[in-house]
């Protein structure tokens, strides 16, 4: 079992060595400038993908952004089609190839709806469709058993892009934080 652990951590601090090094300071920049301006953001992924995205909701939602990422991909649809220009949309796909991310794509771009792509390091069809791209080391087979390293590097670049979007007003990101904090309930000391 030593040897598994620590394949896997190596696999995993290089994957995100990697993704820094991929990590356009300009593009980031643009891309926080873009949430900043948005009514909404709509995360759309599949698989653990989605995971990402459930992740990247819960995270915005403590600072008031209005953002949603829905589990059933007909409830996905249904957002899509309801976007607009005002919107962004960030579709997360290891692979960039995930048919339903390429719907949910080009139901965007019909929309215009600027789209915010967080992919492997490669052209995809998913890539070539946004208007952003945020990379990830390209690390896994893309048939694979399980998303590994894959998930932890588009983690990564959700909390960067988090972590910037909340540099924005830091002062007022902050108390939003520390209001929606969930407390602990302590337990009533028994007689």
């Amino acid at each position: 079992l030593q040897e598994v652990t620590d394949k896997i951590l190596y696999r995993s601090i290089a994957a995100l060595e990697k993704t820094r090094a991929l990590i356009e300071p300009e593009i980031l920049q643009n891309c926080v400038h873009l949430l900043e301006k948005s009514s909404k953001i709509v995360f759309f992924g599949v698989g653990s993908s989605l995971l990402v995205g459930q992740d990247a909701q819960a995270k915005f939602m403590r600072i008031n952004k209005i953002c949603f990422c829905e589990a059933d991909f007909q409830a996905q649809l249904v957002m899509a089609k309801n976007m607009d220009e005002l919107d962004v949309g960030i579709i997360i796909s290891y692979s960039g190839l995930t048919g339903e991310m390429l719907d949910i794509a080009a139901i965007l771009k019909k929309r215009k709806v600027p789209i915010i792509s967080i992919t492997r390091f490669a052209d995809t069809e998913l890539s070539a469709m946004a208007d952003y791209k945020l990379w990830v080391a390209s690390s896994e087979y893309l048939v694979r058993s399980a998303a590994m390293t894959s998930r932890l590097a588009q983690l990564y670049v959700i909390d960067i892009l988090y972590a910037a979007y909340v540099q924005l007003d830091y002062g007022k990101n902050i108390e939003r934080i520390q209001r929606t904090q969930m407390k602990k309930h302590k337990q009533k000391e028994r007689e």
